[in-house]
């Protein structure tokens, strides 16, 4: 055992030291890139000796320099929004669910009008149709809404369709459940 301690310090602690080092090297290289006034510094040890030439090649280093640093903050912001950007907001989200409320209101809306054409086409053959199933609309007075509500109970009692108000049906006596 004490043999295998040895081996792991000594081959995995050359991995996580090189792993260190990364990293140090990294804030090295950040350090360096961002230390102005060490730069003012190295700049006061060769003003005196700089040319107008010196001068242009200098204002163009830290243009060049302004330029990357620039980048590379760029860069950061696109990756921050990348990695953030597959949230979605509250409010995004509630307008979602209504659109979606009002898709499944047109969907029964739109089971209910062709329901009523079978119905229609049934009756013209000469068969018995199935009774009418009125709509609910946001829009109904309340004084109609019990009439409504009587009429959805003895459609629910002659027909296990998939509606508001009708119970959940057994899987085995109908092909629609819920």
């Amino acid at each position: 055992m004490e043999n295998f301690l040895k081996y792991f310090f000594q081959d995995f602690g050359r991995v996580f030291r090189s792993l260190i080092d990364v990293f140090s090297s990294f804030f090295n290289f950040l350090n360096y890139l961002l230390n102005f006034p060490m730069r003012m510094e190295i700049l006061e040890e060769y003003n005196a000796s700089f040319e107008t030439i010196d001068w242009i090649l200098l204002a163009i280093a830290y243009i060049l320099l302004i330029i990357v640093i620039g980048l590379g903050i760029w860069g950061l912001v696109k990756l921050c929004r990348k990695l953030f950007r597959f949230r979605i907001s509250p409010k995004k989200y509630d307008e979602l669910a209504k659109q979606v409320k009002n898709l499944q209101r047109d969907l029964l809306r739109a089971n209910y009008e062709k329901d009523r054409l079978l119905n229609m086409r049934i009756a013209e053959l000469g068969g018995q149709g199935l009774p009418e199933m009125p709509v609910e609309t946001p829009e109904a007075e309340p004084e109609t809404q019990p009439e409504q509500e009587t009429e959805a109970e003895a459609y629910v009692d002659n027909s296990n369709r998939n509606t508001f108000q009708s119970p959940c049906v057994d899987p085995g006596s109908s092909r629609f459940f819920r």
